[in-house]
């Protein structure tokens, strides 16, 4: 069953960090974060990079992953292009609990399992960024 953030306030208390907010304008330089440097290398692959029919990352979505990425106050999980043109970022927490963000176009889709509940969500980047750093840095 997919949920709504919204629909589960105890993941956004006080408690984890998480507050929802009005995004900011900010300047980001993706190069001072290694993980938005392996990001920006992605542009580097071709349609057909992972086999017949897989798709490359476009140019948005690798800078909506960058953007993302420098964003983040934990430490970044495992990232990843993925063959319909998304970019993945994951964490593995305590006990059930995972986190993903899937890059694409200008949106984040940040992905909670939460035992066999999954609760997902599209958000900016910036908003992305802030929801996540706070599951991420209550559980690690």
């Amino acid at each position: 069953m997919t949920t709504s953030l919204l629909e589960r306030p105890d993941l956004l208390s006080a408690q984890s960090g998480v507050e929802w907010f009005v995004e900011e304008e900010a300047t980001i330089d993706p190069d001072d974060e290694a993980t938005c440097r392996k990001v920006a290398g992605f542009r580097d692959l071709d349609d057909e990079w992972a086999g017949p029919g897989s798709i490359a990352p476009s140019a948005e979505t690798i800078a909506t992953a960058a953007e993302f990425a420098a964003r983040l106050s934990v430490p970044c999980g495992a990232v990843s292009p993925l063959d319909d043109g998304e970019i993945m970022f994951e964490w593995d927490l305590v006990g059930d609990f995972s986190v993903y963000a899937h890059a694409k176009d200008s949106k984040i889709i940040v992905v909670i399992l939460d035992g066999e509940q999954v609760i997902e969500e599209p958000l900016a980047p910036a908003h992305a960024a802030e929801v996540v750093s706070g599951l991420v840095a209550g559980r690690l």
